[in-house]
Parts: C-alpha cells; sequence; structure tokens
C-alpha cells in the first residue's frame, strides 16, 4: 500500500528507490507488483517514466531493471513516442515562419 503513496514532494516511493541505484531484485520487482500504475506515472522532478529514469546516468539502474519496467508496460515504447511525436508537432506548429 506505500508504494501508491507519494512523499510530500510529489515523488512516488519507485523514483526514489531507482535514484538510490536499487535494482530489480532488491526492491524495485516488489515496489512495481505492488503498485503496477507507477510504470506510467512521471516524475514530478525530473519530468520522465521509470524507465527513463532507470535508465538515466544518475540512477545508472542495472539492464534488468530498465528492461523489465518497459516489460511491465510494453504500450510506455508507443505512448512515449506518440507524446514525443505530438510534441514536435506541437513545437513546429507554433514556430514562427
Amino acid at each position: 500500500e506505500a508504494a501508491k503513496v507519494p512523499n510530500k514532494n510529489g515523488k512516488f516511493p519507485l523514483f526514489t528507490a531507482l535514484k538510490r541505484k536499487k535494482r530489480w531484485r532488491n526492491g524495485i520487482e516488489n515496489l512495481l507488483n505492488a503498485y503496477p500504475a507507477v510504470a506510467i506515472e512521471i516524475d514530478k522532478e525530473t519530468n520522465m517514466y521509470p524507465f527513463m529514469t532507470a535508465a538515466s546516468k544518475e540512477a545508472a539502474s542495472c539492464l534488468d531493471s530498465i528492461y523489465s519496467l518497459l516489460r511491465t508496460r510494453p504500450e510506455m515504447n508507443t505512448f512515449y513516442h506518440a507524446k514525443a511525436q505530438e510534441n514536435q508537432l506541437s513545437c513546429n506548429s507554433n514556430r514562427k515562419r
């Protein structure tokens, strides 16, 4: 139940564990199993999804964590690319000619 509760800064325990360089088998798996929906939450501090946080230099997570986070929610790959494309289109349409 605690995995579902963000701290006072709006950060979920999964993001904190990733930043503390926890590995898949040493906490990440348990947090994700306790609250699977966190896989599509965005870290309010970094504006990144958990798989991005895991892959960042700051977190330096093992490949198992990155792979497992993506595997848990495979639609994130499609969702992320759709959002990136949407943002790119928005940026292009806002440019002055």
